[in-house]
């Protein structure tokens, strides 16, 4: 029932000025507790990956924000076109890199690439994707990825040691009302290549 209504809900957030990210969090919200999801809210960070009124976004202070998350010991290479890469045991031959990218009309902006995802902005604001690349990046290094097939469908979840969950990022594609949070590791075990197909498919059906 309310997923039926995320479609006009839409479209009156786009007459309104209302972000969509703000009507899909809400109706994403009431989903989870009508199904009993475990919930948690990523930490506050501070952290864009868009530039503000006065200062640019910065790879480096994305970086400083993961290592201070991260529980583990993390490596930050420093690039020479100003991007950071981080790597780390878990993650053996897949680093983190956070980048510059060119945003709207031509403003640099922050592009983290944590495993198969990319995370950046494709508005030129920030709707907590600073928050979410900063979680999501810190999980990645201190515990790898999981690949999952959930019904029938390939995966990946990261472990949030603080809140003891699994986490599905939105990254991951899948629609903003497919469960994010699992007490228990869900599903049959998927490999990389089924994740990494499947997300490249959806990837070229929104460039189509």
């Amino acid at each position: 029932m309310i997923e039926s209504l995320a479609k006009p809900l839409r479209a009156l957030a786009s007459l309104l000025g209302i972000p969509i990210t703000v009507v899909d969090g809400a109706i994403g919200d009431v989903l989870a507790l009508l199904r009993r999801e475990p919930r948690v809210d990523l930490p506050d960070t501070g952290v864009s990956l868009v530039p503000g009124s006065e200062d640019e976004a910065s790879p480096v202070a994305v970086a400083e924000a993961i290592i201070a998350r991260s529980t583990v010991d993390v490596a930050a290479t420093t690039l020479d076109d100003g991007g950071v890469e981080l790597s780390a045991d878990a993650v053996t031959g897949s680093p983190v890199l956070i980048a510059f990218a060119d945003g709207p009309e031509g403003a640099r902006q922050v592009v983290v690439h944590v495993g198969p995802w990319t995370v950046t902005s494709a508005d030129g604001a920030d709707h907590r994707q600073g928050d979410a690349a900063v979680a999501m990046a810190a999980a990645f290094l201190g515990h790898g990825l999981e690949h999952r097939r959930i019904k029938d469908v390939p995966v990946g979840l990261l472990w949030l040691e603080d809140a003891l969950l699994w986490w599905r990022p939105n990254a991951d594609g899948g629609g903003p009302f497919r469960q994010t949070f699992f007490d228990e590791l869900p599903g049959e075990p998927a490999s990389a290549a089924e994740h990494a197909q499947r997300l490249a498919a959806e990837e070229a059906t929104r460039g189509a």
